[in-house]
């Protein structure tokens, strides 16, 4: 009987080990190539991507305070040959390059700070070229005071803005800001002003149209250099020809290395690094959004994989689709960083699990990203073929399907109270029932309960996705599940005392950016599962204890039903062993060999009860059959 008992426990243990779910493939980044030669020293590369899928990279060559800017550009398959951008006369760094659209053209444009000889000497230029990087013209100076670690944009119609540090006669670091309009750059503006320290780094720019009216964005970290604790993320904007905002607080504590972008309407995002402790090598890539140009901005997020490593320099960008990948660089060692990323399709409200794009023994830094809204492409510099001989690595990644990966489907689980138990789960229901979206978490859904006679009680699904509702007696329900950006959807379950469980689907309304010969496989993706009176007949089996469903849903809900009574059994035949034993225990009369036979017994029993509970946790934790719903 022992024998037995451990015999179904290894079959339980077995079926949980081939009932896991499959994962579903999604696009990967591309194996690293280095793109520069190993007979140069290039860093701070940037990457920018236009509408034809023309990449553009831009880098800093040269070692020991003479550095040039180069330029480089791929079409399809091939790179081209790095040319020269910067000045001969003098040393140029920190490059950023970016593409517009002027006339229906295509523009690119790159900025960068140069010297002479001295800091005093360092000045922003700017470069651009109308005709996709084939030619460039003249350099020109965009500002006449001492300026550093330049960034840019272009607006709506093709002009650039320029924001960057620089120096005041009085030698305090602000962030300033130039644009050019009707072939005129104007004067350098402090768009920093009432900030608290004497040091303003860390600038990145963007620009957003709403109602004809051009709105430029900055973010800026205002650096204590006595105590970093002190440090201060700040966001300004001036729209049209109005004045600069107030700066506004963003972050406060130990801040670095700001990126700001937006959707070219209202919505921004926005990432840093930041330590979430005292320790100065805890930094961790943040996120936050606005979705109503920079008047509110979501709670900080720490988007990392909080490990208490140094992350820093983070990089971010979005598709038209939504889709926000970030990027940036993780210290291991002293001379060892990883380059990591990951991705939100939902605009930054959840993001996936962090990806590995390059992890050597040696350094990989200054990560950047650009997307043309089919391919995502990053570049870094990295001397991971030879310590001290840096080159630039590119990688990328093509944009999931937006007809195919929007589709967002489960089951409705019930979650029971804690005293129902392993071997009896189907009894004393609770009477405020909590559900909760299987296996995918979405909050934000407002979840309608309704019977025959109308429309009943409501409720929103929390962060993990659980709602409750009190279920006034047995009967046939319908819950209808809504949520902006989603087509609604509706599930009907009958409650019987003993289960509530249905399936749901929802999907996300992206017919406009589909192709249009794939409108039938949307329509059909949209549609919600059929109801059980919907089935076909040859989904069904009729067989002489009723009729069984085919679909995969219903098989899984079976199985889900077997197993459930195979533990209730096999748990119930070791409990009553064990009370058998119990019995032969108190009448063994000090009998040696009884005792013996009885210590041997409850061992196997035991061990059986371990394996019965292995195998349930594996198919609820890791497979595709939610037993947690009947247990918890």
């Amino acid at each position: 009987m022992f024998n037995k008992t451990i015999a179904l426990a290894l079959f339980l243990l077995f079926i949980a080990s081939i009932t896991t779910a499959p994962l579903e493939a999604s696009p990967s980044w591309s194996t690293p190539e280095p793109i520069t030669a190993s007979s140069i020293v290039a860093t701070f590369p940037d990457i920018a991507i236009d509408e034809q899928g023309v990449t553009h990279v831009v880098f800093q060559e040269g070692k020991e305070g003479n550095f040039s800017i180069n330029y480089m550009q791929k079409k399809g398959s091939t790179w081209s040959t790095p040319q020269r951008i910067s000045q001969s006369d003098k040393s140029a760094q920190l490059p950023r390059i970016r593409v517009g659209l002027r006339n229906s053209k295509t523009v690119v444009g790159i900025v960068y700070k140069a010297k002479k000889d001295k800091n005093s000497d360092s000045r922003i230029y700017y470069k651009e070229s109308t005709d996709g990087g084939k030619t460039w013209g003249e350099v020109e100076t965009t500002t006449s005071e001492p300026s550093f670690e330049p960034d840019m944009v272009f607006d709506s119609i093709g002009n650039p803005h320029i924001t960057c540090m620089y120096q005041k006669p009085n030698d305090d670091y602000s962030i300033g800001y130039v644009g050019k309009s009707n072939n005129t750059w104007s004067a350098l503006e402090d768009v920093s002003t009432g900030s608290k320290f004497d040091f303003k780094t860390g600038t990145s720019i963007t620009t957003t149209k709403s109602n004809s009216m051009e709105t430029i964005h900055i973010s800026y970290i205002d650096q204590d250099r006595s105590n970093n604790s002190n440090n201060t993320l700040y966001y300004t904007s001036k729209s049209g020809n109005q004045q600069w905002e107030a700066s506004k607080q963003i972050h406060k504590g130990k801040t670095s290395s700001s990126k700001l972008l937006s959707n070219k309407q209202s919505e921004l995002y926005l990432v840093w690094s930041a330590s979430p402790d005292s320790n100065n090598y805890n930094y961790e890539p943040y996120f936050s959004s606005s979705p109503d140009s920079g008047k509110t901005w979501t709670p900080a997020k720490s988007i990392g994989n909080n490990q208490k490593l140094l992350s820093r320099n983070p990089a971010l960008a979005i598709s038209k689709t939504g889709t926000l990948i970030a990027i940036w660089e993780e210290q291991i060692k002293t001379s060892q960083d990883s380059i990591l990323s990951t991705t939100s399709t939902n605009k930054g409200k959840a993001w996936k699990s962090i990806e590995t794009l390059r992890s050597n023994n040696k350094r990989a830094r200054e990560a950047e990203i650009s997307t043309n809204d089919k391919s995502f492409g990053a570049v870094w510099h990295d001397d991971g073929e030879s310590l001290g001989s840096w080159r630039i690595y590119y990688s990328s990644i093509e944009e999931a399907s937006s007809c195919s990966s929007e589709r967002v489907s489960g089951t409705i689980a019930e979650k029971r109270s804690a005293q129902q138990t392993l071997l009896f789960p189907f009894f004393a229901t609770s009477p405020t029932p909590e559900f909760t979206l299987f296996p995918l978490v979405l909050d934000g859904v407002t979840v309608t309960l309704s019977t025959s006679s109308g429309k009943g009680q409501e409720a929103v699904t929390d962060s993990t996705g659980a709602f409750s509702f009190d279920i006034p007696s047995e009967g046939t329900y319908l819950l209808n599940f809504e949520k902006s950006g989603y087509q609604p959807s509706t599930a009907s379950f009958t409650f019987t005392g003993q289960e509530l469980t249905g399936q749901f689907l929802l999907c996300l309304q992206n017919q406009a950016s589909c192709p249009e010969n794939q409108s039938d496989s949307v329509k059909k993706l949209c549609e919600p599962p059929p109801t059980p009176a919907q089935t076909p007949d040859n989904a069904m089996i009729w067989t002489a204890m009723g009729t069984l469903n085919t679909d995969s849903l219903a098989w899984g809900k079976y199985l889900s039903f077997l197993l459930t009574w195979l533990y209730s059994i096999a748990g119930t035949v070791s409990v009553l062993n064990l009370v058998r034993i119990g019995a032969r225990l108190t009448t063994a009369g000090g009998n040696k060999q009884a005792l013996v036979e009885t210590k041997r017994s409850i061992q196997k029993i035991v061990f059986a009860l371990i394996l019965i509970f292995s195998s349930w946790v594996l198919v609820s934790l890791v497979g595709g059959i939610n037993l947690l719903q009947w247990t918890l």
